[in-house]
């Protein structure tokens, strides 16, 4: 695997992972999401793709960039990837990151050829998770890190590491991740917004959603299933918000 970095807009260098050969194909992760997570779907998939892995701002990778962070600059992180790469590129987003990709599919259309959406939190956006981001602060302000992530994995819909993060993991292998966790609900929180924002893509679009996911996730891809009535839509066996069964995400992109 191959790192590479793009500067964004506003003088931030962005890394990301390249690997594989073929037609580019994206995978921009997710709040609270490791890149490891997503390299058993870079496996899957690199016999057909060059598989990149965006690491996005405080994530380990990049560093959080100018703050209050904001979500513009998330994209057009992604869209300063996209311009690197050989002609239009698929795509993967999940979470926060499906938010970001459906913006740049939005903003500059002739650099993805198609998108695929696992529960982009749109109903979660503006001062919904105002209290969270102040609790977080608070976490992280009095060295408690680890208190941050566990408010934002109860968002998922359990109280269990092991239920609701991604697999293998535990709150302190996480805490690492909490500044972009900060840099996304500083985003999201200054999103207002309405759902209709996002309509007007002509992208062909698949909707994920886990089977197991929660009421906020759930509403959110429903929400997008009436702006995108000719969208694929898949609910994914026995998946909550962080999909472990990344097989069943490659089959999008290999069916």
């Amino acid at each position: 695997m191959r790192e590479r970095n793009v500067v964004s807009e506003d003088g931030t260098n962005i890394r990301f992972l390249v690997h594989g050969q073929g037609r580019p194909l994206v995978v921009v992760p997710g709040t609270l999401a490791p890149l490891e997570m997503y390299l058993p779907l870079v496996r899957l998939l690199i016999d057909q793709y060059t598989v990149v892995l965006v690491g996005r701002r405080g994530y380990g990778m990049t560093e959080p960039g100018p703050r209050p962070a904001r979500f513009e600059r998330q994209v057009e992180d992604l869209v300063a990837v996209l311009r690197e790469l050989p002609g239009p590129a698929l795509l993967f987003g999940h979470s926060f990151g499906g938010l970001v990709g459906l913006s740049a599919a939005l903003a500059d259309p002739a650099r993805i050829a198609g998108i695929a959406l696992y529960e982009p939190p749109i109903v979660l956006l503006g001062k919904v998770l105002g209290p969270m981001l102040r609790r977080c602060r608070s976490a992280v302000a009095g060295d408690r890190p680890q208190d941050a992530v566990r408010l934002a994995l109860a968002l998922s819909g359990s109280p269990t590491v092991r239920d609701a993060g991604p697999a293998d993991t535990t709150l302190a292998q996480l805490a690492h991740l909490v500044p972009g966790l900060i840099v996304d609900l500083e985003c999201t929180t200054g999103m207002t917004m309405p759902v209709r924002h996002w309509a007007g893509m002509a992208t062909p679009m698949t909707l994920l959603r886990g089977e197991r996911s929660t009421a906020e996730y759930v509403r959110s891809v429903e929400a997008l299933r009436t702006l995108y009535p000719d969208a694929r839509y898949e609910v994914v066996p026995g998946q909550a918000h962080f999909p472990k069964d990344m097989d069943r995400v490659a089959r999008v992109f290999t069916a």
